[in-house]
């Protein structure tokens, strides 16, 4: 589901005006982790980047199932009960 995300992202980011680089590697030893390369002709064309729709849209979403990720996990508190000072 992240890899189809990310998919789409990079394809949409090529797209934009001053995109040089926009690639995605997936690691070979972990399947879950991702690095994205990118080069942008300027520094208005990545602030228009970080800007844009499909960037946004691509956070909120990852942050959402992260979280509920996270949220879904069970917890044992494993730390001293009191605490000195």
């Amino acid at each position: 589901e992240l890899e189809a995300a990310i998919t789409d992202l990079t394809l949409l980011s090529r797209k934009q005006e001053g995109c040089l680089r926009y690639d995605c590697f997936q690691s070979v030893e972990a399947s879950g982790r991702f690095m994205l390369v990118v080069q942008w002709q300027d520094e208005e064309s990545l602030r228009k980047h970080l800007d844009s729709q499909h960037v946004l849209e691509f956070f909120l979403e990852t942050a959402r199932k992260l979280a509920a990720e996270f949220l879904a996990e069970d917890y044992r508190n494993f730390s001293r009960r009191e605490m000195e000072f």
